[in-house]
């Protein structure tokens, strides 16, 4: 059967995303463990996945034989309680020299020849469901059920959360003191650009009373079509605006 890089790709192939793979094996609670486990538990992929990612790689799916119901004594007995916690593995029947045995990962070379060795036959894999094989393995040698838990997804939105970069906030220019022009509010260069100028800081309400009674006769002669020379506003505003015996005397 393929080695651990083609099962990697097979994981990814039926869903598992590669850098949670990558995260899988930096993982702290689940160290010591295959890569087939920890992706069980992890609950990245549902367990007839794995399956299927095995079965693409050759290997044999025995959960229906597993799901038949215990098996034979002889069986069981190749291999200790320890033995069978260790390496995931449930012995199924005896064939001649061969022992059937449905593992959480068939491709494991290691662990097949640890177990051909211990029982001195010829293990031959077969894949299970590891739902299924977790279960059985509880009823043959009072095994712990191994079910998948939301510690290491809950790990990865924490991180994710953590490390989510904050936008930056954009300085606004400090306001012009009141009564004082301020650069924020300077129109660029056109024909009426004194107009523009006196209506951004009339509209702004940084200008002093005087320069908005300014912007109140330049807009009233922009819009009748008169021109102002703003040089000049402020003294023909405040004379049009001074009372009546205080304007300077006209001559007829």
């Amino acid at each position: 059967m393929a080695g651990t890089a083609s099962l990697k790709e097979a994981l990814i192939a039926h869903g598992v995303k590669a850098v949670d793979l990558d995260a899988l094996e930096a993982f702290p609670a689940y160290r010591g463990l295959g890569v087939v486990e920890r992706v069980y538990r992890a609950g990245l992929i549902p367990d007839a996945k794995l399956v299927e990612a095995f079965v693409d790689l050759g290997a044999v799916d025995a959960t229906q034989e597993v799901l038949a119901g215990m098996p034979p004594p002889a069986a069981l007995g190749a291999f200790t309680r320890a033995l069978a916690e260790r390496h995931r593995a449930l012995p199924l029947r005896i064939d001649k020299r061969r022992l059937i045995v449905a593992l959480l990962d068939p491709s494991d070379t290691t662990t097949l020849e640890r177990l051909s060795f211990t029982c001195g036959l010829v293990v031959e894999p077969r894949s299970c469901r590891p739902r299924v094989l977790f279960e059985a393995l509880a009823h043959a040698y009072d095994i712990a059920v191994v079910r998948p838990e939301p510690l290491f997804l809950e790990t990865r939105k924490e991180e994710s959360r953590k490390f989510t970069p904050v936008p930056a906030l954009v300085a606004e220019p400090a306001p012009a003191p009141p009564g004082q022009w301020s650069d924020q509010f300077l129109p660029p260069p056109s024909t009426d650009a004194g107009v523009q100028a006196f209506s951004r800081v009339a509209a702004a309400d940084q200008a002093s009373p005087i320069a908005r009674s300014i912007v109140e006769a330049a807009d009233v002669a922009a819009g009748a079509g008169i021109e102002i020379d703003v040089d000049d506003a402020p003294r023909s505003l405040l004379a049009s605006r001074a009372p009546r015996d205080l304007r300077p005397a006209t001559t007829p």
